[in-house]
């Protein structure tokens, strides 16, 4: 359906574009520039007989009927445009009751909305004319995730690097994928450059840190020789059990191999692999690990993730996935109060169930919903206890089995 208003506005762009209007205006201005110059100081008979060679020229440029002909395509393109819009965008005013909102909650959506979006100047003014209190340490925050954000785009990575040495630890993987990401950045702009031997260090220098800090004792001592220990996990009772240091990286390094780190020490490898391929990047097998352009945007992504998630901010604004969802799900509200009509007003105002399951995609899936397969009730995880109507028994939270998909 999108794709279908997308080539109804393509097609009445097109049309507009190939408007004929000037063009044929600009040939009757030339016609009767010529005709003047033809006649001027002539006699009244040549006057004549050169005004009627002009109105059979005009006659034959058909000018009024090109652009009526022009004008009709257009309109014609701008109904079929119309109809379209109508069924990808229905009338949705009878799927939302009339409900009231606080001002001040509307505009603090909005204003933060404006600061998520990095239209800092835009927020300030708003929040000024709103008499809004300004939130001056989540536009710091913001301001600087976005300073990171240009900084990338441009092929730096130093304002990553800073923060996520400040707040690495409490990422916990997230933040060694992301550490990942600007090993793999920085080894390929040395890669590209020619600077084989500075993206060589660049690995080893990785490979210390993570081995530093995986063999590290409890007591910060440092590494234990030969061994490290794994975490302790459920059934071990408290026992921390050691293994020898298995595989070896590139530069001679003992790698304790946990499983954290398979992913790290695989991707080393790989881009030990491409050093091979230095003089030929762009032809070699490791020429989609080299694309700077992708991992720049790649990490831009997992580092505005990452960031906003330390903040417990979303992805995306509060507003912008109201009108996502909205988007979504209105349509189908729409068709279900065609049929409930003044049902569906009443069962939405007293805050009732609506007999319709919509599904708004894994997006928004803010966390698990159990179902009553006989009542159709959903009951979110977020309560201690489960109790459906129809069901003997009630179920807790210790009930519940983790399912790995």
């Amino acid at each position: 359906m999108m794709m279908d208003l997308t080539t109804a506005i393509d097609t009445i762009s097109k049309k507009r574009r190939l408007d004929p209007s000037v063009q044929k205006i600009d040939e009757l201005l030339e016609l009767l520039e010529g005709w003047e110059t033809r006649v001027r100081g002539g006699s009244d008979e040549a006057v004549t007989k050169e005004f009627a060679a002009l109105r059979e020229q005009v006659q034959r440029q058909e000018t009024k009927q090109v652009i009526a002909a022009h004008h009709k395509d257009v309109v014609s393109a701008a109904t079929k445009l119309g109809k379209v819009a109508d069924k990808v965008y229905p009338n949705l005013e009878h799927a939302v009751p009339h409900c009231s909102f606080a001002p001040e909650l509307v505009y603090r959506a909005i204003y933060e909305h404006l600061l998520v979006s990095g239209r800092f100047e835009a927020a300030r003014v708003f929040s000024a004319e709103a008499e809004l209190v300004d939130q001056h340490a989540l536009t710091e925050e913001m301001q600087l995730m976005y300073a990171a954000c240009r900084e990338l785009e441009a092929g730096g990575t130093e304002l990553v690097s800073a923060w996520l040495q400040e707040h690495g630890h409490e990422l916990r993987d997230h933040g060694a994928m992301l550490e990942l990401e600007v090993l793999q950045l920085r080894f390929t702009q040395r890669v590209l450059s020619g600077d084989t031997a500075g993206a060589l260090q660049t690995l080893r220098d990785f490979s210390t840190r993570q081995l530093l800090r995986a063999g590290a004792s409890d007591d910060g001592s440092g590494p234990r020789p030969g061994v490290w220990s794994a975490p302790r996990m459920a059934g071990t009772k408290g026992v921390a059990q050691t293994y020898p240091l298995t595989g070896t990286s590139f530069d001679g390094a003992r790698w304790p191999v946990q499983s954290s780190q398979l992913t790290a020490e695989a991707r080393m490898r790989k881009l030990a692999g491409a050093l091979a391929y230095a003089h030929q990047p762009a032809s070699s097998p490791y020429a989609e690990m080299l694309n700077e352009p992708a991992q720049r945007a790649q990490l831009r992504d997992l580092f505005t993730k990452e960031y906003l998630l330390r903040l417990r901010r979303p992805a995306s604004s509060s507003l912008e996935t109201l009108v996502d969802a909205g988007t979504l799900a209105l349509p189908k509200l729409a068709k279900l109060a065609s049929v409930l009509k003044d049902k569906y007003a009443r069962i939405c105002l007293e805050g009732d169930t609506l007999p319709l399951e919509i599904d708004l995609g894994p997006r928004f899936v803010r966390h698990s919903v159990f179902t009553c397969p006989i009542s159709k009730l959903a009951r979110g995880s977020r309560s201690a206890r489960f109790k459906c109507p129809y069901c003997p028994v009630e179920s807790s939270m210790d009930d519940a089995k983790a399912l790995d998909l």
